[in-house]
């Protein structure tokens, strides 16, 4: 492939404007400080998650779970994909700042 003067101007002009600081509207700060809050918390829960499946593996058949549910209510709704919940939150603030941030540029 062969790039000639034009491609590298607009190339160039391509690097000022990413480099350029972008201003974003005070209105939005707070949203994006939220999205990226909710953007750790979402790792967090997933982490969180990963370590309760490792250390409490679902039951196969349903006298198991009925069992588990009684034996421990907390890990019984925790493996029935309790933190999945809050998770989804996370991610509608995290989208949310995100479409908000790519229609500004």
């Amino acid at each position: 492939m062969h790039f000639g003067a034009d491609d590298c101007r607009a190339l160039q002009g391509n690097i000022k404007m990413a480099n350029k600081p972008s201003t974003i509207e005070p209105v939005f700060r707070s949203l994006f400080r939220l999205g990226t809050w909710a953007a750790w918390f979402a790792a967090g829960l997933i982490l969180a998650e990963a370590i309760l499946f490792a250390l409490h593996p679902q039951p196969e058949a349903i006298d198991d779970w009925f069992q588990l549910l009684q034996g421990s209510p907390v890990i019984g709704l925790l493996d029935a994909w309790l933190l999945e919940l809050p998770l989804y939150a996370a991610f509608v603030l995290v989208f949310l700042a995100l479409c908000i941030l790519l229609k500004q540029d």
